[in-house]
């Protein structure tokens, strides 16, 4: 335990490291890239204001030159970052995720090793999979590098327990967006259950309710064009509600 500690902080710093010299590099390409545009719009210069062919031929040169030396630079720096360091998101079964760096350079089974440590015994024996595009990595595939893999200089991959479908895996991660949806149209199923209340309850009888019922007889037709009027008005709230409920 003590010399995977060990191991693991001679990797950070070591990771450290590296993040600071990939920094400078980025600084010295930078300056690198301001000084190749200076040249540019020099020769840019030159060639509109040359008088002679052979002046504005050199302009051109010089031109062409510092924009191929600009592209090397960009080349060579995006390949540096891509060859360094790649970054590994883990997703976990209940939705969650952690994200860690690894040298492009390691094989898969150091990723498997620390996403290991870090959930402990939660998954029991799982394996890693990536979802876009869809594959479970083999036993051979853990033996290969990140870069290999196609995993650097990013990517997210699922951790798979033995015996359980990929597709489990993305289905129980969306659980959270049912819970969001919940939360957001409870505010709607309240104010539904008060018009409900409102509307289609039964008030107490009162004594002036009791003289007209006695004097004069119900009338339904008028009671229904009222229901009638309240419903064609709240329908579509109705609807969307009553949708919302099934959901949940």
């Amino acid at each position: 335990m003590l010399d995977y500690k060990r191991k693991q902080e001679e990797e950070l710093t070591k990771r450290m490291l590296e993040e600071r010299n990939r920094e400078k590099a980025e600084d010295r390409a930078a300056r690198e890239r301001i000084k190749q545009q200076i040249a540019l719009d020099r020769a840019e210069r030159a060639a509109r204001f040359a008088k002679t062919k052979e002046e504005v031929e050199a302009a051109k040169a010089a031109a062409l030159l510092a924009k191929q030396a600009e592209m090397e630079v960009k080349r060579e720096s995006y390949a540096r970052e891509r060859s360094t360091v790649a970054r590994i998101q883990f997703r976990l079964p209940d939705g969650s995720s952690f994200t860690n760096q690894f040298p492009s350079d390691a094989p898969l089974e150091e990723a498997r090793q620390f996403a290991a440590q870090t959930v402990g015994n939660t998954y029991g024996n799982f394996s890693l999979a990536t979802m876009f595009p869809r594959r479970e990595f083999t036993k051979e595939d853990y033996k290969k590098k990140l870069l290999d893999l196609e995993l650097a200089p990013s990517a997210s991959v699922v951790l798979l327990p033995a015996g359980r479908p990929t597709a489990s895996i993305v289905h129980s991660s969306s659980g959270d967006i049912w819970t969001l949806l919940g939360t957001v149209l409870y505010p709607f199923l309240a104010i539904w259950r008060l018009i409900s209340n409102f509307l289609f309850s039964n008030p107490p009888p009162t004594q002036t309710s009791v003289r007209v019922t006695s004097s004069e007889p119900p009338n339904p037709a008028s009671s229904s064009k009222s229901e009638k009027r309240y419903l064609c008005v709240f329908s579509p709230f109705i609807k969307y509600v009553s949708h919302a409920q099934y959901l949940f």
